[in-house]
């Protein structure tokens, strides 16, 4: 950012502490004087079947990728909400809305569903104080998410490695960063950034059906 003739800070946040967030708050405004966006994109996986996963991993992933979303908007809403218009971005993921079910992103996707129920509700809850909410739901993106174990607390206990998937695919950050700019501008509710998300969402949604179907049919 500073290369490019923008300003900018950089401050080390654990995510799990909220007074980290709370700090990292306060520097922004010492900084910049206010804050209007507010961009959730801290994220964490591990791998492997829901039987083989220990209570540790369980808390290591919600404590990120649902506890940490929440402390950063408590940390961030008095600023927001001085500074309306303002908006919110929730990074979450196509699991929350097309979840794999090969038996590897269990915990992965039962936070990223918790983080997409929070992001839905926010967004409903702020629209009277002119703060827009939207949930980024990717679908594979060229990052470090598979290398998350390396920032893994040792109160989380031990993580079990994981390989980073082949892929044929992935999206650049900065393609998904300009989509991330269009839908703030668009106070969009969501963002989708596959093309195969339609299809994921349409297969989950035909599974919800098969039970409302049968509701119908048997209160006939």
């Amino acid at each position: 950012m500073r290369n490019a003739g923008h300003p900018a800070i950089a401050r080390r946040t654990d995510v799990t502490d909220a007074s980290d967030l709370e700090s990292l708050a306060e520097a922004t405004i010492e900084a910049f004087g206010s804050v209007h966006v507010l961009v959730n994109n801290a994220g964490v996986m591990t791998l492997g079947p829901l039987d083989e996963a220990t209570e540790a991993d369980w808390s290591w992933l919600f404590e990120v990728n649902v506890h940490g979303m929440v402390r950063g908007v408590r940390a961030f809403l008095p600023q927001l909400r001085a500074n309306a218009p303002a908006h919110i971005v929730n990074t979450i993921s196509m699991a929350s809305l097309g979840p794999r079910l090969d038996g590897e992103m269990g915990i992965y996707t039962a936070s990223k569903g918790a983080a997409l129920g929070f992001t839905e509700v926010l967004r409903a809850e702020l629209a009277g104080d002119g703060i827009g909410v939207t949930a980024v739901c990717p679908g594979p993106v060229s990052t470090r998410l598979y290398e998350a174990e390396r920032n893994r607390h040792e109160r989380f206990g031990a993580g079990r490695g994981m390989d980073t998937p082949a892929r044929a695919h992935r999206q650049q950050p900065d393609e998904v960063g300009a989509m991330v700019v269009d839908a703030i501008r668009r106070n969009a509710g969501y963002v989708f950034t596959d093309l195969d998300s339609r299809g994921r969402i349409e297969e989950r949604a035909a599974r919800i059906n098969e039970g409302l179907d049968y509701l119908e049919q048997s209160s006939a």
